[in-house]
């Protein structure tokens, strides 16, 4: 009786989970949304969770997280400024930190050149999440060059939310779960009714 409960309310729980970020990506959320980097600076994000940033530069600055405990993979931490950020940086300024970046996506050779993540101006997309507790290495940055604002956003570059079909499987797969335990149930009550 106990499993049923705690299988059924979790169909539930998966279910609606599924339909909200089913609904997020047609009108929430979720929907892809694109802002300029100074617009950020000035503005923030708001509640968007997927987002592309436009005229973004990335400095050559990165930290290398390891791998914690059995994880197979580490990642990289960056910080993403605008154009008159950039040029400050390059005069030897400081510059607030509104947007820090990361990702699983580097190789070998490339912490070992210290050339993941090169000075360039770029286009970057991606989800707003935090960085792993274990591996947020951010407040490295904090130095001379950089100042790390209060209300920095975290965006894991490249990723995007699980396609619609997913959710939708998803859905229908925890609807066919709870159906299906609540009529193995209700088939087993009336065998034991009818002994």
């Amino acid at each position: 009786m106990l499993f049923r409960l705690i299988a059924v309310f979790g169909c539930v729980v998966i279910f609606i989970n599924g339909c909200n970020s089913l609904i997020s990506q047609f009108v929430g959320t979720h929907k892809l949304r694109t802002h300029e980097m100074a617009e950020i600076v000035q503005n923030g994000l708001g509640d968007a969770d997927y987002v592309e940033i436009n005229n973004a530069w990335t400095t050559g600055d990165f930290i290398y997280a390891p791998p914690v405990r059995t994880q197979k993979k580490g990642l990289i931490i960056f910080p993403i400024l605008s154009e008159e950020q950039m040029k400050q940086h390059e005069r030897g300024e400081a510059v607030k930190v509104q947007l820090m970046a990361w990702s699983e996506d580097y190789t070998q050779e490339c912490l070992d050149a210290k050339t993941c993540m090169p000075k360039q101006k770029m286009t970057i997309m991606g989800i707003m999440r935090d960085i792993p507790k274990e591996k947020n290495k951010v407040d490295e940055f904090s130095s001379e060059q950089y100042q790390l604002s209060e209300n920095m956003f975290f965006m894991e570059k490249d990723r995007a939310p699980l396609e619609w079909y997913y959710n939708l499987a998803i859905m229908l797969g925890v609807l066919a779960l709870g159906f299906g335990i609540e009529y193995y149930n209700l088939k087993k009550s009336k065998v034991k009714s009818n002994e």
